[in-house]
């Protein structure tokens, strides 16, 4: 699992909750560092958890890049925000789905074991 999220807090978080599941996670501090990281090893990673609102690539935009380099990526848009156009868009484009933040275990392991299946 790529988990692209540019808080620290929340990329730290989320590892240590994935890991606990037993999940392989890498992290990017951001939409850039996500895109080199998927390019290079995108065929180990099954979900990528992104982040909606980031300062150096944007949610929509890192979407689209790495849906560039893989047409059959499984993304899910990670949000502190409960919609929007822009979600409802990524979700349109195939997004396989959101996860809410603050992420709780049980909810994090209940949303991730449904879109790796999905």
């Amino acid at each position: 699992i790529l988990l692209i999220d540019d808080e620290p807090l929340v990329r730290e978080t989320g590892k240590a909750l994935l890991e606990g599941l037993g999940y392989t996670v890498w992290t990017a501090a951001g939409g850039v560092g996500g895109v080199e990281l998927y390019r290079s090893d995108w065929e180990r990673i099954d979900l990528v958890i992104l982040d909606m609102i980031m300062p150096d690539l944007a949610g929509p935009e890192t979407f689209a890049a790495l849906m560039a380099i893989n047409p059959h990526c499984r993304i899910a848009i990670s949000s502190g925000y409960s919609g929007g156009d822009a979600l409802e868009q990524l979700l349109a484009r195939g997004a396989a789905g959101v996860i809410t933040k603050p992420y709780t275990l049980g909810e994090l392991s209940r949303r991730v074991w449904q879109m790796l299946r999905g």
